[in-house]
């Protein structure tokens, strides 16, 4: 009888005992379900799951697919021995959910915005940044809703926005089309210098007295804003600028005290609290992880830290790099420098609504 007992419950054991398999689809189950914050619902988890399987029919294999790529997202690291084919689903799953981050912030802030009165400085500022955001009338200078401010040399610092933007062809394919700020300067080249200039390696071709002219019209003053605090500034010069890599336009203000350290510019003034938040520097870390591992060029995007709040909306003002472009970082790579505008979503998460880099990389040579 004893014996009969022993083997009834040996046998239930083993009928309890997972198969090889189904341990594995377990396991990736749990990889999953903690990898899951990276994006943003569960559902769209499960979706990706199930390509998984799919995928896993296709590869005829008999292990659960890619239990060991979702480790990866997982612990938000990619490592050299990945194949081209496994670090692209990768990125494809995350970049895919990131692309969208941008509109649904701003969906958010609209309804932030209305409950601002109609005259307050920072309604009035993003709703401007919102319609130049959705349209194609971005320009820089004293037409600049906000943009970068780079320090090119010790003594210097300057904006750089580009001359070309990219707009998806008829046959769905990237195309460089000249943007607001191209054409205007194109209009400036032909009544201030109409004859070609010989070919040069790299070239930069001064415009300043057209700020002389634009002052009848414009108001060249505009706000800088550095980690320390806001000052009023204006534009000391206008250059064109262009090397085989980049060619763009750049105000220039000279290295003031009180601007030195200047990182972003605009024609608006808004209420802004100076502070630093390592919690959310770190949280940049961890939900832009992939930045880095699944950036074609080097990026230091995630960086940022913070070092402005806006006041009455949940926005922070971000920045990455401001010293002499000519200077790299500790590990020896150049900085790429970068600008944010970051929504604190209801959940926490941060959604970015305006971006500006300087890419000292050059990655558009490669």
């Amino acid at each position: 009888m004893f014996l009969l007992f022993s083997s009834c419950d040996q046998l239930k054991k083993k009928e309890e005992t997972p198969t090889p398999e189904q341990a594995e689809k377990d396991e990736f189950d749990k990889l999953f379900e903690q990898a899951t914050p990276v994006f943003d619902s569960a559902h769209w988890a499960r979706q990706e799951s199930l390509r998984a399987e799919e995928l896993a029919k296709e590869n005829d294999t008999n292990s659960y697919y890619r239990t060991d790529l979702y480790q990866k997202i997982h612990q938000k690291v990619l490592t050299d021995d990945l194949s081209i084919d496994d670090r692209r689903f990768i990125c494809d799953s995350v970049l895919e959910q990131s692309r969208t981050l941008s509109d649904q912030g701003w969906s958010m802030m609209d309804s932030i915005l209305q409950a601002l009165p109609k005259t307050h400085k920072n309604r009035l500022f993003f709703e401007a940044l919102r319609a130049d955001h959705l349209g194609a009338s971005h320009r820089a200078g004293p037409k600049g809703i906000l943009y970068g401010l780079y320090r090119f040399s010790p003594d210097s610092i300057a904006s750089s926005t580009s001359l070309s933007t990219y707009e998806l062809s008829e046959g769905n394919e990237w195309e460089a089309v000249m943007s607001p700020e191209a054409k205007w300067f194109a209009e400036l080249k032909d009544s201030l210098y109409p004859e070609e200039q010989e070919y040069q390696v790299e070239k930069v071709v001064d415009y300043s007295l057209v700020l002389g002219q634009l002052a009848k019209s414009e108001k060249l003053s505009f706000e800088s804003i550095s980690p320390k605090g806001m000052t009023t500034n204006t534009f000391d010069g206008l250059y064109h600028y262009w090397n085989e890599c980049e060619e763009s336009s750049r105000y220039l203000i000279r290295n003031q005290k009180e601007s030195s350290e200047a990182i972003l510019g605009s024609k608006y003034s808004f209420d802004l609290e100076f502070t630093s938040d390592s919690t959310l520097d770190t949280q940049i870390q961890q939900q832009f992880w992939y930045m880095d591992e699944c950036a074609d060029c080097l990026t230091n995007f995630r960086d940022q830290v913070v070092f402005a709040k806006f006041k009455d909306v949940p926005v922070v003002a971000t920045y990455f790099g401001q010293r002499y472009i000519a200077s790299q970082g500790k590990t020896g790579k150049p900085y790429t420098f970068n600008r944010t505008l970051f929504l604190i979503g209801p959940n926490g998460k941060l959604y970015p609504l305006w971006t500006a880099s300087y890419d000292n990389f050059f990655c558009s040579c490669l």
